[in-house]
């Protein structure tokens, strides 16, 4: 196809030469507009003619156009009508008009890019961790409530001189809350609203850790799991001194419920769990013993799938063999009493522990005076396996945490070998923790409450939690990788303003206030 009647020129050389100057052409556009001059095709000539050598006018591209427009069946010309097209589309980018917007950074979408973390080596064991817990609005909320608690407090001792050198002398000494103050930083970065790719160091935050207990973490692979428990378990100990001194005067809980505070805020990953047996053989139950719990640790069975409703349910149940039951000892011994027993001294001590069993006293697990435990254990017979029982024991979560978290263990160990579960774990995004009222009720000491055992609705209590993040560890049980997958906040955009907020709350020290607006509303329990 013909360009002047002295020079052919390809149409593919054509759309070659626009692509390889595409910059020169979008430029030369882009300065003729911001110098106000016309953007006519008969103004940019000079340019089209530098590139292909030949005059071009404004009407020799209309002539050319009813040319091309007469001979579409040519399949040369639709190639190059084509080539045109693409060409316009490849140069428009870059030319920039009146009234374009010139914060295109800002109309980028806010959840494209999440800050990360580099793993030089083995890091991906704390990275991981970080990640999962940058995605908790709850943690947020426990966290700027107790640094506003620390700044106001420490403001009250500095301002009232109350931190003299010794305690005895009537004065109060803040503890630290650096564990608290290095997790607001690095969660304030991954938390913060960024357009282009980042990646931080978790070092800074283990440090912390390390300096805190005068420990060095070594550079070899560590267990995820194992890392959180201690963070948590920093953070308590921070909490509970913290706590401490807040209730040790009353004028600190007056100041604060100045600034909105009025309790202290529970740990949001601390709860308490009931556990108690069953014996099968006589039916009695044991006393009722309450552990808190940070993390409530599951082992999967050895199968090729399991739900993750079903792992809880389990969980809450386990058989135990060979259990010797106190009740079915003091049983045997009321039944064998007259052919084993002559001591009058020792029918004293059969009539002693027939008091406390009518009274209710022995339990499945009592713990009697030394007297009668010797007794008991030197009984003829006692030892025999007879006598054991299979009890079934049964765990309750009693006080359900703000944040629940879940360790599904796949190791298996056997004699000197071990190996990796390789069951699949099905679950929601959502799920339903049931706790009855009745021992919630005994935990707290209440007995107001009045509930009928064969109503589900009024002596179960149900608490409903959200998915937040998962950390999966890929590889063998000895080494592997760990990786986490949290959920991102979610975006809305104001009409009127073409700006970004979120309504899940922020670390307060590290609000982005470029483009996006601090609005925090409900988060999840």
């Amino acid at each position: 196809m013909a360009l002047s009647s002295s020079l052919q020129l390809h149409p593919i050389n054509y759309i070659y030469t626009l692509w390889n100057n595409r910059g020169q052409i979008g430029g030369s556009l882009m300065s003729r507009s911001s110098a106000g001059t016309s953007n006519s095709i008969d103004s940019f000539s000079p340019t089209i003619k530098s590139l292909f050598g030949v005059p071009i006018s404004y009407r020799y591209y209309l002539d050319r156009l009813r040319i091309l427009v007469g001979e579409l069946q040519n399949p040369w010309t639709f190639l190059s009508i084509t080539g045109f097209a693409v060409s316009l589309y490849i140069i428009y980018p870059s030319l920039r008009f009146k009234g374009r917007r010139n914060d295109m950074h800002f109309t980028k979408r806010p959840d494209k890019y999440t800050t990360g973390f580099i793993n030089p080596s083995i890091d991906c064991f704390a990275n991981s961790n970080l990640q999962a817990l940058s995605s908790l609005p709850t943690l947020n909320v426990y966290l700027n409530v107790i640094e506003t608690i620390f700044q106001n407090l420490r403001h009250l001792v500095l301002s009232e001189n109350l931190s003299p050198l010794t305690a005895n002398e009537g004065g109060v000494s803040l503890p630290d809350i650096k564990l608290h103050e290095a997790l607001m930083t690095i969660l304030g970065k991954l938390q913060s609203t960024i357009f282009f790719p980042r990646a931080i160091s978790v070092w800074d935050f283990l440090h912390v850790l390390e300096n805190i207990h005068d420990a060095h973490i070594s550079r070899n692979q560590h267990d995820a799991h194992e890392l959180l428990q201690l963070i948590l378990e920093t953070l308590m100990k921070e909490y509970t001194s913290l706590k401490t001194v807040y209730k040790s005067d009353p004028v600190f809980s007056a100041e604060l419920k100045k600034d909105g505070i009025g309790c202290f805020p529970e740990f949001p990953f601390s709860s308490e769990v009931a556990s108690n047996f069953r014996c099968m053989r006589c039916g009695k139950l044991s006393s009722i013993t309450y552990n808190p719990m940070m993390i409530s640790s599951i082992g999967l069975p050895e199968e090729s799938s399991v739900t993750l409703s079903t792992l809880l349910k389990r969980n809450e149940s386990e058989i135990i063999e060979d259990y010797s039951c106190m009740v079915c000892k003091v049983r045997y011994i009321f039944a064998t009493k007259a052919d084993l027993i002559e001591n009058p001294k020792k029918l004293e001590l059969v009539d002693k522990l027939q008091n406390l069993y009518d009274r209710g006293k022995i339990l499945i697990n009592s713990d009697l005076d030394q007297q009668l435990e010797s007794f008991i254990d030197n009984y003829p017979g006692i030892h025999t396996s007879g006598l054991k029982s299979v009890v079934h024991r049964e765990v309750s979560i009693v006080k359900p945490p703000q944040i629940l978290i879940l360790h599904l263990s796949r190791s298996i160990y056997e004699a000197t070998h071990a190996w990796r579960n390789s069951c699949q774990v099905q679950f929601d995004t959502s799920l339903l923790l049931n706790v009855d009222q009745r021992k919630a009720a005994k935990y707290y000491n209440k007995t107001q409450l009045r509930s009928n055992p064969d109503n589900e609705y009024i002596s179960t209590k149900r608490y409903s939690f959200t998915l937040r993040s998962v950390i999966r560890h890929i590889g063998s049980h000895s080494s592997g990788h760990y990786e986490c997958y949290k959920r991102k906040p979610k975006y809305y955009k104001q009409l009127s303003t073409g700006k970004y907020y979120t309504r899940e709350p922020n670390i307060i020290r590290f609000t982005n206030d470029t483009d996006i607006t601090d609005n925090a509303g409900t988060t999840y329990l």
